[in-house]
């Protein structure tokens, strides 16, 4: 199982993840519906991957990016859009470690790049 620490405002799409990924993925979601309260999980180092849904809140999730950087911790972060948004794919190429995943915007579809994408980044191919 993949520990993974999951960051979006909206609860009805938390409760989708979590129906979505509670199903047999390999996948161990935790959910938190703000970068501030998700800095205090992440700091734990046990997660392999966070992902934001994106545009969470964009200070907010930048200062957690940048403070997990700063204490070392390495995971990997994934910021989640169903838009096609040039600004998520700036963001991503800033700093290290951070990927940008456009989806398709159907729940199951998405869900299922994502989890792929959760695979590919925490080695758990």
């Amino acid at each position: 199982m993949i520990p993974v620490l999951y960051v979006d405002g909206n609860s009805r799409r938390r409760e989708n993840a979590e129906h979505f990924f509670g199903t047999d993925s390999g996948i161990a979601l935790d959910t938190v519906p703000s970068a501030r309260l998700a800095k205090k999980k992440a700091g734990s180092g046990r997660y392999g991957a966070i992902v934001f849904d994106y545009p969470e809140k964009s200070k907010e999730k930048n200062d957690m990016i940048v403070s997990l950087r700063e204490q070392g911790l390495k995971t990997p972060v994934i910021l989640f859009t169903r838009w096609q948004d040039p600004a998520c794919e700036h963001e991503a190429g800033r700093c290290s470690g951070i990927t940008c995943v456009r989806t398709a915007g159907l729940a199951q579809i998405s869900f299922r790049e994502l989890r792929a994408v959760i695979r590919l980044v925490s080695g758990e191919n």
